[in-house]
């Protein structure tokens, strides 16, 4: 058994009471089937997004920021995160890019970050683009996944791609780097569980185009592979999805209708040294604050023929684009789920107290 599975088998009482009060079901792999248990209706979960772990030893081939904020800035967001846990705490929840340069050992490294923070709390590691490396993310962390999920899962987990139920929801890890391949995993996920009262999303990239740099760099966002996109897309809003992603180190808000349904979506950064330099510490500087102008970014910065591409890829979700919120900002946030509505609240870098709420059901 690894180190890390051995440490996670013995739990504080604080950890057997948290199971007995928020007693939920068990994990579907990719490719299985759901059953359900009886979970709270009620619960939170404390939510990182992209925070580029890096080790004080790193050479030059690492991000001297990086490495300068984890001498601070990052443990002290991590020290806040770790305060909003409550006995309402279902689980913690980390986007993706949980390292900057990846390696088993600095994976190792993070993770007992991770560890050190949340406790016994469950763990939900989403893959991105910096923690694959040659296959580091698939060696060390899908095992790691395994023994974090507590009382979300009795099952191992295989693949960077799967699904749990918390109470009466549905969530989805998506490996976006996957492509085309992650798909029919979703498909079936969804499938297999047709009953629930919210369907979550957790992925690194973002599912809705970025109108940033590298437009893209979203998950099925390359050309070639608008089928699958389109059908990815049409999927998840018909089951009305909620989308946590990260990737691109800014906040972000999208509230899109259309294919038959909605998809609302809140991309969340935790990259302390690019929070944005706002009047307070961690308040977000804002970039938009409306859907009339999704695209203008990209447009007034590229001044090449590919712009035209852009705007077609564009014109696609515009008119389904309702609502739109961008900003520099980085921190951690709560999301907090009830019977009564879906709140995400996003705290600035190490605030105790919420900087904004966005309302998302």
């Amino acid at each position: 058994m690894p180190a890390f599975a051995k440490k996670r088998v013995s739990r504080s009482s604080s950890g057997i009471i948290r199971i007995l009060l928020l007693a939920t079901s068990v994990l579907l792999a990719a490719t299985g089937c759901m059953n359900v248990g009886p979970g709270p209706r009620s619960y939170s979960v404390a939510v990182l997004g992209d925070i580029h772990y890096t080790p004080a030893w790193a050479t030059n081939n690492y991000s001297r920021a990086y490495k300068e904020m984890w001498k601070e800035l990052s443990p002290n967001m991590l020290a806040a995160s770790a305060e909003t846990v409550g006995r309402d705490t279902a689980f913690a929840l980390q986007l993706g890019d949980i390292v900057d340069v990846s390696s088993t050992q600095v994976l190792a490294e993070a993770a007992s970050v991770l560890d050190r923070t949340y406790g016994s709390l469950p763990i939900v590691a989403v893959c991105g683009n910096h923690d694959v490396g040659r296959g580091y993310f698939a060696k060390y962390m899908v095992p790691w996944q395994s023994a974090h999920m507590g009382n979300l899962s009795t099952n191992e987990i295989k693949t960077t791609t799967f699904g749990f139920r918390t109470g009466p929801d549905l969530w989805i890890v998506i490996d976006f780097g996957a492509g085309e391949r992650s798909v029919g995993m979703v498909e079936k996920i969804l499938a297999d569980n047709p009953d629930v009262r919210y369907t979550f999303v957790a992925i690194h990239g973002p599912v809705l185009p970025m109108d940033v740099w590298r437009l893209r760099w979203f998950y099925l966002g390359y050309e070639g592979v608008n089928a699958a996109r389109r059908k990815m897309r049409a999927m998840l809003a018909k089951r009305n999805a909620i989308v946590f992603s990260a990737h691109v180190h800014a906040l972000e808000y999208k509230d899109w209708y259309g294919d038959g349904g909605r998809i609302t979506e809140m991309v969340l950064n935790s990259v302390t040294c690019e929070a944005g330099k706002g009047p307070k510490p961690g308040e977000p500087v804002v970039i938009s604050e409306t859907p009339d102008d999704y695209g203008a970014f990209l447009k007034n910065a590229e001044k090449n023929d590919a712009n035209l591409k852009f705007d077609a890829l564009f014109e696609e979700y515009r008119p389904g684009l309702k609502a739109r919120y961008a900003a520099r900002a980085g921190g951690h946030h709560v999301l907090r789920v009830s019977d009564s509505g879906v709140v995400l609240e996003y705290y600035g870098l190490d605030s105790r107290e919420p900087t904004k709420t966005f309302t998302l059901r």
